[in-house]
């Protein structure tokens, strides 16, 4: 009896209340202000000392700032989200550091499944220990760990591959010496419940976890439970009907505490109270989901405007593919963009970098547009350029790109293997011409310092083709080409290429809003040095010239990632996702892109996770992307005293998300609401602001920012102005068959043809006249006289001074 007393687990110490939507309870507010102040003791009679669970970690900042603009000194590890809890538990449990996910981690863990496939690990996926296992297998299964493991289901998951893979996963743990991501959670949960308290629940009274989603992660809910074995964690919620998902997430299936008495001690004394907050929330109709941008931002501006404090908060289900146009936005507000990871290849260093090693391979290997945008580009250079010429000066290694197209349509040069022969024979071709000769030989030489650099990458048939001596010869001067010396392998390559950059002229280019291509040459020589280091560390193999070391970087410059943003400092404007911002309040929240393509409420399709599965484990349920948006939106109606929601339903071809037609059946269904007009009323861009200007001046009034030349209005005038004189030009001759006198300031231009020809029969030859200009024209009898050339031409004024001025007639000295 005493030995089971003695190893029997903790109880589970949970609590929870239920709480309004909208901002953090007052009485916890006080309570965080207080205990940054400084320590509270609950034997004092106040309250413990408290860690609080923030649904996001935006609402973990926000609450930050709020603290920090208080004065005080806050204690930082008293605020957590689940995934920043994790992270302090893994170093409280003496557990081998987290592995880094993407990047050179899934190369290593790629090269591992392919290994082990081809030793029939994976009979159900890759039967044939010959087959070819693609990176798209690596990447399903990947996801489908992840997620399993989100769910707490990985160990018991009978489907294909999961165990295997789990393997796999575990081995390279144990040869890198780290934890892998989706393992955390796991191992800190069996840490917790076979170890003593960790090191960050010491001082710690007590946990208070505000309100979740519905949908949070099992994993996380098994966490918190663990976390209560040794402290006691009283859950924050929101009321409202489960099966909805208008209530927030429970730890358990506990009715809530409703008095004061039944509280914990060391929770501050307070009467729970779920009472709805007062808010106004109104609904403005658009004609299309398009105007969402400018609406918004309209009305973020005129609020910013009427208040210094206000704070914005910008909702957008689709952040990820809009967030580009809501930079652009933020910026012309003065309001710097929010940080974000952004993949290496949307700089242009980056792309250019991976489209110079892919160059070689593929079926547009050395293809007209390949090379042709190449010899364009100018944010990497392709090639060291070598010594001068041994004949001829003019002949440098410079591609002439109007030459290439007209020899890729002239001898039909495909892209595609074999494709850099083809190019080469056609260069060695000589030319008749001397200037066609010297664009030639300089595209020749180009093309074969390209070549040569890439040589570590080419495949065989290329390598060949260039050792070939005939296609080093100039096809102007007959000279062999100097080329530089090559490097030995993939890696080399990469080095070299990087050191051809001259990183201080182009960071001198930088506005410093962008990333910058320093970040860029860190980002690729940190990822593939790690990539190495990985590889060493486990023994695997190392490709070294060829598409196979091609390969490898292409799919690790596509995976790498760099920070792009300003500050991390709370704005006064944010742009967040509706999950994002749970848990987040402001004086004025705007929704938009509410339509159901934006908001995409779809359950997520996952490789080898059937209905049954789903089903029997009870996975990805059907109505649980719909739930927690319904919970978003119950907050983010109540996270503000006013709250716009830019509905699409006009438009009948972006009707409105699921949760936004339900709200607004209950509150609008006359759909009375007001229509919003598209043209904004107070321009925001630079665009804005010119087609504002613009609008006014169609409609006769003055327009707001007046032009910095005012007489510039009338240029588009010209062509019209011009035009209109030169059909007023005369044409009818007189008597003598030729313009009369005094014509000159009316001329505007001749035909050509009237030089040569033949005076008409009864009409004296040009030169038979004594006056100048002689002018042709039409006589009586519909003949067409020659002329003397009469050039130069000297119009006369047009009687337009702001026209005249431009032309010629500007008051001053005469030409």
């Amino acid at each position: 009896m005493l030995g089971d007393a003695m190893t029997s687990t903790p109880p589970l110490q949970v609590t929870s209340e239920e709480v309004s939507r909208g901002a953090t309870p007052s009485w916890l507010m006080e309570h965080m202000m207080h205990q940054a102040l400084g320590p509270t003791d609950t034997e004092s009679g106040g309250s413990g000392r408290i860690l609080v669970v923030y649904p996001t970690e935006e609402s973990r900042r926000q609450t930050m700032s709020l603290l920090d603009g208080a004065g005080t000194a806050v204690d930082r590890t008293l605020h957590h989200t689940v995934e920043s809890l994790k992270s302090s538990l893994v170093s409280d449990l003496r557990l081998p550091r987290v592995l880094t996910k993407g990047g050179a981690f899934d190369l290593i863990l790629h090269e591992a499944c392919r290994q082990e496939a081809a030793r029939l690990a994976f009979p159900l996926i890759n039967p044939l220990p010959d087959m070819n296992w693609g990176r798209g297998k690596t990447a399903a299964l990947a996801e489908l760990h992840s997620f399993l493991s989100s769910e707490s289901a990985a160990g018991s998951w009978e489907g294909p591959g999961i165990t295997s893979f789990r393997m796999i996963l575990r081995r390279l743990e144990k040869e890198l010496r780290g934890t892998h991501p989706d393992m955390v959670a796991s191992r800190v949960v069996e840490g917790l419940e076979s170890g003593s308290e960790p090191f960050t629940l010491i001082d710690v009274d007590g946990i208070i976890m505000l309100d979740h989603p519905p949908g949070t992660p099992r994993a996380h809910t098994e966490l918190i439970l663990a976390l209560s074995r040794h402290c006691p964690v009283h859950q924050l919620a929101h009321p409202g009907n489960f099966r909805l998902g208008h209530h927030g997430h429970l730890l358990l299936d506990e009715h809530p505490l409703k008095r004061s008495a039944e509280l914990p001690s060391w929770v501050p004394n307070h009467e729970p109270d779920a009472s709805d907050s007062l808010s106004d929330a109104s609904r403005l109709l658009l004609h299309r989901e398009e105007h969402s941008f400018d609406a918004a931002i309209g009305l973020a501006r005129e609020r910013l405007e009427s208040s210094k404090e206000d704070r914005v908060i910008i909702v957008d289900p689709a952040l990820e593919s809009n967030m580009p146009r809501w930079e652009r936005a933020l910026r012309d507000l003065g309001i710097p963009a929010t940080p974000s990871q952004v993949p290496v290849s949307s700089h242009s260093l980056g792309h250019w970098l991976g489209s110079l090693a892919n160059l070689a391979h593929g079926a547009d290997a050395f293809s007209l547009e390949s090379l042709r945008s190449l010899s364009l580009q100018r944010s990497i250079s392709a090639l060291d350029e070598p010594e001068q010429h041994p004949s001829e000066g003019r002949v440098r290694p410079h591609a002439d790109s109007d030459l290439l197209t007209e020899l890729a349509r002239g001898e039909h040069v495909l892209g595609g293997p074999g494709a850099l022969r083809r190019w080469l024979q056609t260069m060695s071709r000589p030319t008749l011409s001397e200037r066609d000769g010297i664009r030639k030989e300089s595209t020749q030489w180009w093309l074969l310092c390209v070549a040569n650099s890439l040589r570590p990458l080419l495949s065989g048939e290329d390598r060949a083709a260039l050792q070939e001596e005939h296609v080093r010869v100039g096809c102007h001067t007959g000279a062999i080409l100097p080329l530089s010396e090559p490097t030995r392998s993939g890696d080399a390559w990469l080095l070299a290429t990087l050191g051809l950059i001259d990183l201080e002229s182009v960071m001198e280019l930088c506005d410093g809003e962008g990333t910058s291509p320093a970040a860029v040459v860190q980002a690729v020589v940190r990822d593939h040095s790690a990539l190495r280091a990985m590889q060493g560390n486990i023994g695997q193999e190392t490709p070294r010239i060829g598409p196979d070391w091609v390969d490898e970087f292409t799919s690790l410059i596509q995976s790498s990632s760099i920070q792009q943003g300003g500050s991390n400092a709370t704005s006064r404007v944010r742009v967040l996702t509706p999950s994002d911002a749970l848990g987040c309040t402001a004086e004025l929240v705007i929704l938009t892109n509410l339509s159901s393509s934006s908001w995409d409420l779809r359950v997520p399709k996952m490789a080898f996770l059937g209905d049954e599965e789903r089903h029997s484990l009870d996975l990805l349920r059907p109505d649980g992307p719909v739930r927690d948006a319904r919970h978003h939106l119950e907050h983010l109606l109540a996270a503000a005293p006013e709250t716009i929601l830019l509905d699409p339903s006009l438009d009948d071809a972006s009707p409105a998300a699921a949760p936004i037609r339900e709200w607004a059946t209950a509150n609008d269904p006359d759909d009375e609401a007001e229509i919003l007009d598209s043209r904004p009323s107070h321009p925001v861009s630079p665009r804005d602001f010119r087609q504002s200007d613009g609008s006014l001046l169609r409609s006769m009034r003055p327009p707001i920012h007046p032009p910095i030349n005012p007489n510039s209005v009338s240029i588009s005038m010209d062509l019209q102005l011009q035009r209109d004189r030169e059909r007023r030009q005369p044409s009818r001759s007189e008597d003598d068959g030729y313009l009369p006198d005094g014509v000159a300031p009316h001329l505007f231009s001749i035909e050509f043809g009237d030089l040569f020809r033949k005076t008409p029969a009864g009409v004296e030859p040009p030169r038979a006249h004594a006056r100048w200009p002689l002018v042709g024209g039409y006589t009586q009898g519909g003949k067409r006289t020659p002329t003397i050339d009469p050039r130069p031409f000297s119009p006369a004024a047009s009687g337009s001074m702001v026209s005249d001025s431009r032309h010629g007639h500007s008051p001053g000295a005469e030409q």
